[in-house]
């Protein structure tokens, strides 16, 4: 992303993530400790841009094909607009895309671990908001074909027909801008957690950015090692899953209900 799309993105306590890079990325230990001096933090598990009338997320992707990035803010590498071209004799599924949503669910689920991953070595068991909005495809509208997104058009305009009113927001022509969100109720995961710890043991937790600081200065830790405590073994793994899992339950109703007509 370019500079000026991450510090918006950090302005609203979103760090920015290496899309592909894994769990084990020092970025995602970066974002976990800022959770963990207390900070809010506002994450997105679908793993991009999808603007479907329901959760979006991982598909399962067919053998013959590979996962390709849209590039969701017309920048990226991915220069080629046809989502059903070729790369090395494989079929590329681009992200959200209308070829990607006709392929099932994956069998990890559709949200990404590294929330799962956050969640679990947390030194304090955060608070999980989940909150679902509809509408923002007035504002940036999503080709369906490429999943790349743009600021509409007639924005202006648009906004002077919100504030002044009139219209119905089911109309056909109605091209206001309604924007919907929906809160659900707080996710807990404590008997997850001390379930797995019974079995294989405490969960290593990060610490905050300040400890951080303060260990690295006294040589009690270093960032070039931070592999050895952050890499996830097999059974985390299944940890994650299981806690991804539990918000992907709650996301689906309250996105079914958001995006609703009514």
């Amino acid at each position: 992303l370019p500079g000026l799309i991450k510090g918006y993105i950090g302005a609203g306590q979103v760090l920015p993530i290496c899309r592909g890079g894994g769990i084990n990325q020092k970025l995602l230990l970066d974002f976990g400790r800022h959770l963990a001096c207390g900070e809010w933090c506002h994450m997105f598990p679908e793993g991009g841009v999808w603007q479907w009338e329901e959760l979006g997320g991982r598909r399962q992707i067919p053998p013959n094909a590979i996962a390709g990035s849209s590039s969701d803010f017309g920048n990226g590498t991915n220069n080629d607009s046809s989502n059903n071209h070729h790369e090395n004799n494989r079929i590329k599924i681009t992200h959200a895309t209308l070829q990607q949503k006709a392929l099932p669910p994956s069998p990890k689920g559709k949200l990404k671990w590294g929330v799962g991953k956050l969640i679990a070595h947390a030194p304090v068991t955060p608070k999980v908001i989940p909150f679902a909005h509809h509408g923002m495809e007035r504002l940036f509208p999503q080709d369906e074909t490429t999943g790349k997104t743009k600021l509409r058009d007639n924005l202006l305009s648009s906004l002077l027909r919100s504030a002044i009113g009139g219209g119905g927001v089911d109309s056909a022509n109605d091209d206001k801008l309604h924007i919907r969100v929906r809160f659900g109720k707080e996710i807990t995961f404590d008997d997850l957690i001390q379930e797995h710890e019974l079995k294989y043991g405490k969960l290593w937790k990060y610490c905050g950015k300040i400890n951080a600081e303060e260990q690295y200065d006294k040589g009690q830790s270093s960032e070039s090692n931070f592999h050895e405590s952050w890499d996830s073994s097999r059974e985390e793994r299944v940890l994650y899953g299981k806690i991804v899992r539990r918000i992907q339950t709650h996301l689906d109703v309250i996105t079914k209900e958001v995006c609703a007509k009514g």
